[in-house]
């Protein structure tokens, strides 16, 4: 009998620490640069956990510089505006722990840029990197 009940006591606490890994926060983090690499202080820049909906968002400082910390992990959609400046967004998956810099490029809603007005791209592991 005791040891049933140990088994279950084992089985319950390895339970819980299953489910505690699969649970966690990271932060997102970058400074956001025109095309000419000068740093765009008051970009209005937002998260969006696309599973939950939930929303963050931030406005960068004088050096372009933004972070979101602790957020919880999962699938990510960024997107950064500021006045002139083309919309750009991406899509991430942010893991438990992981830090991802995240260094959004802008360019000028007028210049001759051979992309879309909407700049759309996904963070691939090699650019967003664990802290």
């Amino acid at each position: 009998m005791k040891a049933k009940f140990f088994t279950s006591v084992v089985v319950f606490l390895a339970s819980a620490l299953a489910a505690y890994a699969q649970t966690g926060s990271g932060n997102i983090k970058g400074t956001v640069k025109d095309s000419t690499g000068a740093v765009i202080p008051n970009a209005k820049v937002e998260v969006v956990q696309t599973q939950t909906a939930l929303k963050h968002d931030t406005t960068t400082n004088s050096a372009g510089f933004y972070v979101f910390p602790s957020v919880l992990i999962g699938q990510y959609k960024l997107t950064v505006e500021a006045p002139g400046m083309q919309t750009w967004n991406a899509e991430l998956t942010l893991q438990a722990g992981q830090t991802a810099e995240v260094n959004p490029e802008m360019h000028r809603r007028d210049s001759c840029y051979r992309g879309r007005a909407r700049q759309d791209r996904a963070i691939t592991p090699q650019r967003a990197q664990r802290g």
